[in-house]
């Protein structure tokens, strides 16, 4: 008997563009794949996990940003936070752990301080078991 295991080309799994949501024991949980190269589509996804966090009971999030690439200069980054901070009030009410890979982790840092800085309760944190723990301390309090 011969087995065949086909691993799929990582760059490939980038092409495809997928938001998963679940609601997990004490948080719910988004998970982003695929590259994202224009700021439009980067501010309707923002709205999809809005309107998704609005219809959850919770108020912890874990947002897994592993498999996304953003190909969108720095300062849009300021724009993104813009948007979240006037449009998207949910985002204020919740507390947020993104998890990012290592060549996202640069532009994760900034951007959590950029929320951070508007008021939005944010951290990045390159293992999803990281998130869980933060999450995990404020179980209590929501």
């Amino acid at each position: 008997m011969i087995l065949i295991v086909f691993q799929p080309d990582p760059m490939l799994l980038l092409k495809r563009k997928t938001l998963l949501f679940t609601e997990e024991l004490n948080y719910f949980k988004v998970v982003s794949r695929g590259e994202r190269w224009h700021f439009a589509e980067v501010i309707q996804n923002a709205n999809k996990i809005h309107q998704a966090i609005q219809k959850s009971p919770y108020k912890l999030v874990l947002l897994d940003y592993r498999e996304t690439c953003y190909h969108l200069p720095q300062n849009q980054t300021f724009n993104l936070v813009k948007v979240f901070e006037i449009q998207l009030s949910k985002f204020k009410e919740v507390k947020i752990a993104v998890i990012v890979s290592n060549r996202s982790k640069e532009i994760g840092s900034f951007w959590s301080s950029v929320c951070r800085s508007k008021g939005l309760d944010c951290n990045i944190y390159n293992e999803v078991k990281e998130g869980e723990n933060w999450l995990a301390s404020h179980f209590s309090t929501y």
